[in-house]
C-alpha cells in the first residue's frame, strides 16, 4: 500500500509535469461509473494547464491582447513546460516570464515581448505593494530645480525600455473594450 504523502507527491508531479501515470498510481485510484482513473488524471492535467495559463493571462494582459490567444497559448504552454510552478498561489507564477520570452521563438516576431513582460511583472509587484506616500509633483520639481538628491519610495520604480512600453501596454485596454462591446 502506498503512503498518502508519497501518493500526493507522485500525483502532483504527474499533473504538473503532464506525465503519464504509472500502473501503481492508477491502482490506488478507484474508477467511477463515468470516469476511469486514467481519464480522471487527464482531467486534472487539463485543468491545471488551463488554470496556470489563465493566471499568466491575468498577469500578462498586455502581451495576451497584442499577440492573440493562439500565440499566447503556445507561449504559456512552453513556459509552463519549462518553468514549474513552485507556489501554491497562482498569482505568484510568472516571475521568469520576461527572461523566458527573450529566448522564445515568438520574440523574433514580437521584439518587444520580453520588455513588455518585464514591465507587466513589475507593474504587478508594485500594484500589490503597500502604498508609500512620497513627495507631491510640485515638491519633486522644486527638489530637482535645487538639484537635491531624491530617493524613490518602495511603490515607485524607474524603468527604461527600447520600446514605448506604456503605449503597448495601454493597447490592452482598447482590446478589452472592443471585446466587451
Amino acid at each position: 500500500m502506498m503512503q498518502e504523502r508519497k501518493f500526493n507527491l507522485i500525483f502532483v508531479d504527474i499533473v504538473k509535469n503532464q506525465k503519464s501515470p504509472t500502473e501503481e498510481l492508477l491502482s490506488h485510484i478507484i474508477d467511477s461509473p463515468k470516469l476511469s482513473a486514467l481519464r480522471a488524471i487527464e482531467v486534472y492535467q487539463e485543468d491545471y494547464l488551463a488554470r496556470v495559463t489563465e493566471a499568466l493571462k491575468n498577469t500578462y494582459r498586455g502581451i495576451y491582447s497584442l499577440i492573440g490567444e493562439n500565440d499566447f497559448g503556445q507561449l504559456a504552454r512552453d513556459y509552463i513546460a519549462s518553468v514549474p510552478s513552485l507556489s501554491s498561489d497562482l498569482d505568484d507564477y510568472g516571475d521568469k516570464f520576461s527572461e523566458f520570452c527573450s529566448q522564445h521563438r515568438l520574440c523574433t516576431h514580437y521584439n518587444f515581448l520580453s520588455s513588455l513582460a518585464e514591465f507587466e511583472w513589475e507593474f504587478r509587484l508594485l500594484f500589490h505593494q503597500e502604498k508609500s506616500i512620497g513627495l507631491s509633483a510640485e515638491e519633486i520639481q522644486a527638489a530637482i530645480a535645487e538639484e537635491l538628491e531624491l530617493t524613490l519610495v518602495n511603490s515607485c520604480k524607474l524603468m527604461k525600455f527600447n520600446y514605448l512600453i506604456s503605449e503597448l501596454y495601454a493597447l490592452k485596454d482598447v482590446s478589452e473594450e472592443n471585446s466587451s462591446a
